[in-house]
């Protein structure tokens, strides 16, 4: 914990910030004194946060085979959109003119930064490990699973397909 000390005229202010909090705000409390009268407050304010790297749907993916894979790759809180986003399959970057075909990619950049990676008729060989690494921040990563057919039993599941 930090604790900071500010003199303002007969006032005293302290702040005490804590931890982190799992949605990305500070908290704090803010003790005033003033003579013999304390003043205590507590304030929860988003503050200065780092960049942030999310795959919906994650963290495993299962797809029936034959659908389309639709994969999509947000990066929120960062100072600028990113200059440039790596998809990778298995730790290998994606090769949008391989022979398979069917594989494009649609971004759009702004205050949150989206990138849409579409894979048409999945095949056994498109399940694996999916990672999204923008160049200003942190990469993540999905696992896909491509089943022959989605009974919608497996826990975490998330069926995705494109008509």
């Amino acid at each position: 914990m930090k604790i900071s000390h500010y003199f303002v005229e007969y006032y005293q202010i302290v702040v005490h910030f804590f931890k982190l909090l799992r949605n990305l705000t500070y908290g704090f409390n803010l003790f005033v004194v003033y003579a013999s009268i304390t003043t205590t407050s507590s304030y929860i304010k988003i503050l200065n946060t780092q960049p942030v790297t999310e795959i919906t749907g994650g963290p495993d993916l299962f797809i029936n085979k034959d659908s389309t894979i639709n994969l999509t790759c947000l990066v929120r809180y960062a100072p600028e959109p990113p200059s440039t986003i790596i998809w990778s399959h298995n730790r290998q970057a994606i090769n949008f003119d391989s022979p398979r075909g069917g594989i494009s990619l649609i971004t759009e950049k702004g205050p949150v930064t989206s990138s849409r990676l579409l894979i048409q008729k999945a095949i056994q060989e498109d399940s694996g490990l999916y990672t999204c690494s923008p160049n200003n921040t942190h990469p993540n990563s999905v696992r896909v699973h491509i089943v022959n057919e989605f009974d919608g039993r497996s826990k975490n599941a998330t069926k995705l397909k494109l008509s």
